[in-house]
């Protein structure tokens, strides 16, 4: 499993995978009272800036 984080910056998910902020430990605590699995400690997330979240969506090739 691996999780992927994207948003407004470090004070919402945080600005890298030793940064985070306060929206990624809000959801990896709500995933791990649900699942059992924290992915913070088991370092299976990563946090994409939303400039970068976009720039990847645009490059993506069009769905018909």
């Amino acid at each position: 499993m691996f999780l992927i984080l994207s948003g407004e910056g470090s004070t919402d998910t945080g600005v890298n995978d030793k940064e985070f902020g306060p929206m990624t430990k809000l959801i990896d605590n709500w995933i791990d009272r649900k699942i059992g699995y924290s992915f913070i400690k088991e370092k299976t997330y990563t946090i994409v800036s939303k400039t970068e979240l976009t720039k990847k969506a645009r490059s993506l090739p069009a769905q018909s």
